[in-house]
């Protein structure tokens, strides 16, 4: 019998995982403390309709990656968003056109996330513990006592805090994860019953507790019945009022909203608070993914990767992040015929930064540096295949 693989995070990096390693002929399972998957990707269902109140939009800089998102426009997932955009800066407002063009799940951010899971295995409402190994395999601990295996490795794709906490059976690896710091964003959303007269659709905003604002009624397939807004508060005001009651955040961000506007602003119909706690990395690095192999166990995420390579570049940044080639499209089996060309040691805990050559199926010639805890364990799972699953993301916002 083949033994499965965990994978504990169904946002968009443990669902690349998942597609390149079933694509490689490997058994996975996966899990999420949430109803559905997505992570910061997901929708909320409302009384407004779905709100976007994570990630706004993506874009497709890297031609392999468009191509994936035309393939996923066609089958109705993805849909092109045209807002009309300003900056808010100085205490003006001022339009902000631009040529980039920008991608929306279809009829919600969560519908990509819904075609990438497509029909593979996966628990939901359930909130993993403890990672443990036995003598062979390993086995997961929710927090209903219920034990969940065997597996034979274990992909941990959540936010670093929150894998740490399932790294005890691997304490060099959770010394890594530890050192990482994520930053939090609160989010809040409105709706108003008689449309604000305002053009605006999307807002990058400067001297202000908020970041970000879009129209979520102005996305292709959103209900629009209420005029629904999002809004997403800076890093440094989220970490300042972490604690804050949501009624004091919807106030305060509201607030922020109606002083930035160019037109009367009635009472909300509808208001939603959420607190992302680890809503971006606080760092950057380029480690691609992390790894234990000797014992089987993966970390990856977008606080793995550097600004410029990070899938879902929370918006709001204002700052469109460079394409770099993505690995999307390549075979995975491919993948594992490529060799490492350097491996130099960072420390005594055998960590390296692997420098790693191979040739794309145009035999283009691709070069890879990640750091990764590495062992000369031969059962250990490709690193190419973790890798493409971490650089699928290249090329989003």
């Amino acid at each position: 019998m083949t033994v499965p693989i965990a994978i504990i995070g169904t946002g968009i990096a443990g669902l690349s995982a998942a597609q390149a390693l079933t694509s490689a002929g490997h058994q996975v399972h996966l899990f999420d403390k949430s109803r559905g998957s997505g992570g910061r990707m997901s929708s909320k269902r409302s009384d407004a309709g779905s709100l976007d109140m994570g990630a706004q939009y993506f874009t497709a800089r890297d031609r392999r990656f468009a191509t994936a998102v035309k393939q996923w426009q066609a089958q109705g997932h993805v849909a092109e968003w045209t807002p009309l955009l300003y900056n808010f800066h100085g205490g003006r407002l001022s339009p902000s056109p631009d040529e980039q063009v920008r991608w929306v799940g279809e009829p919600g951010m969560s519908a990509i996330t819904r075609a990438m899971r497509g029909d593979l295995p996966v628990s939901f409402s359930c909130r993993i513990t403890d990672v443990f190994r036995g003598e062979q395999h390993w086995n997961l601990l929710d927090a209903e006592g219920e034990n969940h295996g065997p597996f034979s490795h274990v992909i941990i794709a959540t936010p670093a805090p929150q894998a740490t906490a399932l790294l005890a059976a691997a304490p060099k690896l959770a010394s890594v994860v530890a050192g990482v710091k994520m930053d939090p964003t609160w989010a809040v959303a409105l709706a108003f019953e008689t449309p604000l007269q305002t053009p605006m659709q999307g807002c990058f905003v400067q001297d202000s507790p908020l970041d970000w604002l879009a129209r979520n009624r102005s996305k292709p397939g959103r209900d629009d019945t209420l005029d629904s807004w999002v809004l997403h508060a800076t890093s440094q005001w989220s970490r300042q009022n972490l604690d804050a009651s949501r009624e004091q955040v919807i106030e305060h961000l509201h607030g922020a909203f109606a002083e930035l506007i160019d037109c009367a602003m009635p009472a909300p119909v509808f208001s939603l608070a959420h607190r992302w706690l680890y809503a971006r990395p606080a760092g950057s690095h380029e480690w691609g993914a992390l790894s234990d192999a000797d014992l089987g166990i993966y970390v990856c995420g977008d606080w793995c990767l550097s600004r410029r390579r990070r899938l879902a570049e929370w918006p709001g940044s204002g700052t469109p992040t460079a394409g770099t080639p993505a690995m999307n499209q390549i075979n995975p089996r491919k993948l594992l015929l490529s060799k490492w060309t350097a491996a130099t040691p960072l420390n005594r805990e055998k960590h390296f930064l692997v420098t790693e050559l191979f040739k794309d199926e145009e035999g283009t010639v691709l070069e890879i540096e990640l750091q990764a805890v590495l062992t000369q364990r031969s059962e250990r799972l490709p690193w190419q295949v973790l890798q493409q699953a971490d650089t699928w993301r290249m090329g989003w916002k």
